[in-house]
């Protein structure tokens, strides 16, 4: 009887397991369908001296107002974002929202 006891709650424990991998794959899923419907991601870098840092990834876009970019060593002032661009805004509260054509972009810590 012991033998079944321990057997059934191995069992219990293996299903729960798989569970919550099945889980977090669909998770996985979702968040990267998201990605790819918008074809950009902005990571948060730092917050220093009254402006965010934020690192976009993906696609072109268009901005709505410009934002200050890292290009040949300088900040320079631009209206599109291309993939691997460091860029920099000021921000009271430690978030940087970007308005793109393809809607907004957030980066926050």
């Amino acid at each position: 009887m012991e033998e079944f006891v321990a057997a059934s709650l191995a069992l219990l424990a293996t299903l729960a397991g798989f569970g919550l991998v099945l889980a977090s794959v669909i998770n996985a899923e979702g968040a990267l369908s998201g990605v790819e419907y918008q074809c950009g991601r902005l990571a948060y870098v730092a917050y220093s001296g009254g402006y965010v840092y934020a690192y976009y990834q993906g696609c072109p876009a268009s901005l709505k107002s410009g934002v200050e970019a890292y290009v040949n060593g300088s900040w320079t002032l631009v209206d599109r974002l291309v993939d691997g661009v460091l860029v920099r805004a000021p921000s009271s509260d430690g978030r940087l929202v970007l308005e793109t054509s393809r809607g907004a972009l957030v980066a926050s810590p």
